[in-house]
């Protein structure tokens, strides 16, 4: 039976396959410039589509189910030629739309991009936490290796998009919400825009999520989180589930006496065993300015560094 290694080999061997995935995003990048021109092409066809129908249609089926949509309407203009075709696509969204709102139960009453774990455990009566995150860099050995940009609709986050040092775009994620302005569904999409992931949430009375469950994109599901909070209603854990039910990793938060958000946050195996943990900064505002992902020896793995807009 091989030893089992101890995480600062696993993060050693991160770092060997980052630089392989730097190496090779420069090989497709050729590529990708000739696949972004081809993207164009297909959202002009687009475009002269959706002007032939209601607006207000149009602008409610790209809320909802843009991604869905758009990808049986670039099929039918880029493969098959039949504008046609794709004009009665959008046509006939009215009764699609209909069927899928009412399925949209109100669920939760506060926005948890699970990609920022502090911002995760701030309170829902805080919509936009003093100041607004405009921009999100992962750091790691002091180079930029992702850059998340923040998205809103009515003062709410509607999209995260996910960035790497060359402008490319690597993923998003976007956020539906109900008529009440709750969010039910956060849809993650791959670079070609197909959706690769779905976040659904569960919450208590008082509009807490207790539970993300993560499906893959047939709606199998891959993986649970559940939440716990203390007396005050902070946040106090999170416990990751498969689809088994058997605990895979859990996030303790700590607070300073008398605040209500975390300094930091522990990272625990399936054991409950610390290995790293999350070293939160503020400013004086109280905007979270950086995230230090750090080893159970102290040693820095990586950073997240926000930038803000005010107004």
């Amino acid at each position: 039976m091989n030893p089992k290694k101890e995480p600062e080999e696993f993060y050693e061997e991160y770092k060997t396959l980052y630089r392989e995935k730097e190496k090779i995003e420069k090989e497709i990048e050729r590529l990708m410039e000739e696949k972004d021109k081809i993207r164009e092409a297909i959202k002009r066809h687009i475009e002269k589509v959706k002007s032939t129908v209601d607006e207000e249609l149009i602008k409610e089926a790209e809320k909802e189910f843009q991604v869905e949509i758009l990808n049986k309407i670039t099929k039918a203009v880029v493969e098959e030629g039949d504008l046609e075709y794709a004009a009665k696509l959008i046509d006939s969204l009215e009764k699609h739309i209909g069927a899928k709102l009412k399925t949209l139960k109100p669920k939760i009453q506060e926005i948890t991009p699970s990609v920022s774990p502090a911002v995760a455990a701030k309170k829902s009566e805080r919509k936009i936490p003093r100041g607004r995150i405009k921009e999100r860099k992962t750091i790691i050995d002091n180079n930029v290796t992702e850059i998340c940009q923040y998205e809103y609709s009515e003062d709410k986050v509607s999209r995260l998009i996910f960035i790497n040092v060359l402008g490319k775009v690597l993923k998003t994620h976007d956020f539906i919400y109900d008529q009440k302005g709750r969010i039910v569904q956060e849809l993650r999409i791959d670079r070609q825009g197909n959706i690769f992931e779905i976040v659904d949430y569960e919450s208590d009375e008082e509009g807490k999520i207790k539970k993300e469950i993560v499906k893959d994109a047939k709606e199998n599901i891959s993986y649970q989180c559940f939440y716990e909070y203390d007396k005050e209603g902070k946040i106090k854990k999170k416990i990751w589930k498969d689809r088994k039910g058997k605990i895979i990793k859990s996030w303790e938060y700590k607070y300073e006496k008398g605040k209500k958000d975390p300094e930091r946050i522990v990272w625990k195996d399936e054991r409950g065993r610390t290995y790293g943990y999350w070293e939160i900064e503020y400013d004086k505002k109280g905007n979270i300015i950086k995230e230090t992902g750090k080893d159970k020896k102290g040693n820095t793995i990586s950073q997240k560094v926000y930038s803000y807009e005010f107004g």
